[in-house]
């Protein structure tokens, strides 16, 4: 056999070599463009271990129980580190977004290197996702779920029969995550959106066709997810208004449905979270003033205005795109202002202007000028983003440094104290003050808003400490029984020590060793 043939045969073979071959040019350049800034957005949180509360909390389970509706959470966070390793969950997690990247860069027919990369680039380093990474045991079970609503419209655009296929990848990522369902309605919209635009003279018929498989799709996955729940044996609990997918009524639906457009507009135009001022509010408003701008271009150049039918449904999509993005709202009816993991979806808002911006006729100077003003404002948001990340990334692991460093002074406090040993009691009582700990804040205000991002205050609290210590410095300190922790407290001994770290604040009371942060 030759060589040649030897190749041939390989080639043949080579499964990563087929697909590579397979994707386009765009493609490639937005899952490149998403593990490359991925990996560079988040790289000092996949190199350090910056625990929120609640990473500290489940060490070493998962933390994705399956009371909350969320069946598949467990079982798939086995498949990474139970113990919410950064440099296997964090990179995994990244991964798994650039595997999304080139599929919502084909349903959108995002035809440029630029566009794709700029598209990429915007799912990584969205908020969302650091987010994610604080709560790094359930870092890459959560791209999971992303990956998994990319892959459901997708399924459903490409094949006739892909709903079949949709459906079950809808149920899976609710398994998971319920709140990226949220993601699936607007990138939903917004491919049906762009269709309109690109077939402008198609019969009105096949363009709701495609408009109810959508709604169909997405309403058979909801109730299959809620089919699924019952037979699990767990019900919805009340977490975050999930419970009341349910049981809520019309009025609160509608009124949902408000809050939904009303919290979208605050995040992009007139009240940004704490992370969102400065120059990415500026370019957040340019964003939007674009994208309404070239929507109507577009509808204009593209001659919807000539057929009333398709033109309707161009403004109906148009119209219902912010509430797919904020569809959390109506996923937990109850909430009120969703926590940066629920928005994610938001981040569709850029991919809708790159998208726009190949589809305006180029001709003029002043449409080359537009599209390359879109560019500019989609990239300043994502290095705007790119920054606050690693600040934020910054200001947690300050705290960390700064609560490690203060338990580990207790600690040697408690073993000066004569007599003192680790097989005994041992209660240190009160929720210290945070402020004590951070007197040089450090962009603490950037975090304000920003969900799991952690300030001291996030890590001194009396549920976390205990477990921080036994994580952190590796004493597993003994707890009294609650009957002796309620009589200490209520002693006049303990009544009259002064706080930490005054002398005498620490001492021996009825057996345990007590250390007073707080009255």
């Amino acid at each position: 056999m030759s060589n040649q043939d030897v190749d041939q045969k390989a080639n043949r073979t080579d499964v990563i070599l087929y697909l590579w071959k397979k994707i386009g040019k765009p493609e490639k350049a937005a899952m490149l463009s998403a593990l490359l800034i991925g990996i560079l957005t988040h790289l000092f949180m996949i190199t350090n271990k910056l625990p929120n509360w609640d990473d500290v909390a489940v060490i070493p389970t998962t933390g994705l129980g399956p009371y909350i509706g969320r069946w598949l959470g467990d079982a798939s966070a086995h498949w990474f580190s139970q113990w919410s390793a950064p440099g296997l969950n964090g990179v995994m997690a990244v991964v798994l977004l650039a595997i999304a990247a080139p599929f919502i860069v084909n349903l959108c027919h995002i035809r440029s290197v630029t566009g794709a990369v700029l598209a990429g680039a915007a799912l990584v380093t969205f908020p969302s996702i650091a987010s994610n990474m604080t709560f790094m045991y359930a870092a890459p079970t959560y791209s999971l779920s992303i990956l998994m609503m990319v892959l459901s419209v997708w399924c459903t655009r490409r094949w006739k029969f892909g709903w079949a296929l949709a459906i079950p990848l809808q149920v899976l990522s609710m398994a998971i995550y319920q709140a990226y369902l949220a993601l699936e309605a607007a990138l939903f919209l917004l491919v049906l959106l762009l269709d309109q635009a690109d077939h402008a003279d198609r019969e009105v018929r096949k363009s709701l066709r495609n408009g109810l498989q959508a709604l169909l799709v997405m309403a058979g996955g909801v109730a299959c997810y809620l089919l699924s729940v019952r037979l699990s044996g767990y019900e919805l609990v009340t977490y975050r208004g999930t419970n009341a997918m349910q049981a809520a009524g019309f009025g609160t639906y509608v009124e949902a449905a408000a809050r939904a457009y009303h919290r979208v507009l605050q995040y992009f135009v007139t009240a940004p979270e704490s992370f969102g001022g400065g120059a990415l509010h500026v370019f957040h408003v340019g964003i939007v003033v674009l994208s309404v701008a070239l929507c109507v271009l577009l509808f204009c150049q593209s001659g919807l205005w000539k057929k009333s039918g398709n033109a309707i449904l161009y403004l109906i999509y148009l119209a219902l795109f912010p509430l797919g993005m904020g569809l959390v709202y109506l996923i937990a009816v109850g909430e009120q202002h969703a926590s940066t993991v629920m928005i994610f979806a938001y981040c569709m808002q850029y991919v809708l202007l790159i998208a726009l911006a190949e589809r305006i006729d180029r001709k003029t100077v002043v449409a080359r000028g537009l599209s390359l003003l879109c560019s500019f404002a989609v990239l300043g948001a994502v290095f705007c983003n790119y920054e606050n990340i690693n600040k934020a990334y910054y200001r947690t692991y300050l705290s960390n440094q700064r609560v490690y460093a203060f338990y580990n002074r207790i600690l040697t406090r408690l073993e000066e104290q004569e007599g003192f040993s680790y097989d005994q009691d041992v209660m240190i009582s009160g929720d210290y003050d945070p402020e004590l700990l951070s007197q040089r804040d450090i962009d603490g205000a950037l975090i304000d808003d920003w969900e799991g991002m952690t300030r001291e205050n996030g890590l001194t609290t009396e549920g976390v400490r205990r477990l921080y210590i036994y994580q952190f410095l590796g004493v597993n300190l003994i707890s009294p029984d609650n009957d002796t922790s309620e009589s200490i407290l209520n002693s006049t001994e303990y009544q009259a020590m002064p706080l930490y770290p005054a002398a005498g604040s620490i001492r021996k009371i009825s057996g345990c060793w007590v250390v007073k942060l707080a009255d």
